[in-house]
């Protein structure tokens, strides 16, 4: 989430911090509920709170409004519907992230998790590749 970073004026140094330890990153912009969203939508309107990508999640999941707390996490529904839909959340996210490659650090909406999701998938054992495509 870059939400919280970025109202305390940390995301800066956060990102540069990062870096200078040799530590990789996958920021989402608003927040990770983005990412979510992306398992069923391939595109969003800029957002400026989680408050709004999670309205957004709930209407591209097709969520009853306020079924979805970042405190509580996905129901089992939801994170079985999530499961199933990894490989579209990841080739929307490349396309988003190749359709801004020319917009300053962190576009909205943006996210780089679907680069984590890969290099996860990359380390798997054949079988689970198999098991859970993402391409």
């Amino acid at each position: 989430d870059v939400d919280h970073a970025q109202r305390q004026g940390r995301l800066d140094d956060g990102v540069r911090l990062a870096k200078e330890r040799g530590y990789k990153i996958a920021p989402t912009n608003p927040c990770f509920e983005f990412w979510l969203a992306l398992h069923f939508a391939g595109n969003a309107p800029p957002m400026n709170t989680c408050e709004e990508a999670i309205r957004h999640l709930e209407s591209v999941g097709n969520l009853a409004r306020g079924s979805y707390s970042k405190a509580a996490g996905a129901s089992k529904e939801l994170t079985v519907a999530l499961i199933s839909q990894v490989s579209a959340a990841v080739r929307h996210a490349g396309i988003i992230a190749n359709n801004q490659h020319s917009e300053p650090f962190p576009a909205n909406p943006s996210t780089q998790v679907h680069e984590l999701v890969r290099s996860i998938h990359e380390s798997l054992p054949a079988e689970m590749k198999r098991r859970f495509p993402i391409d």
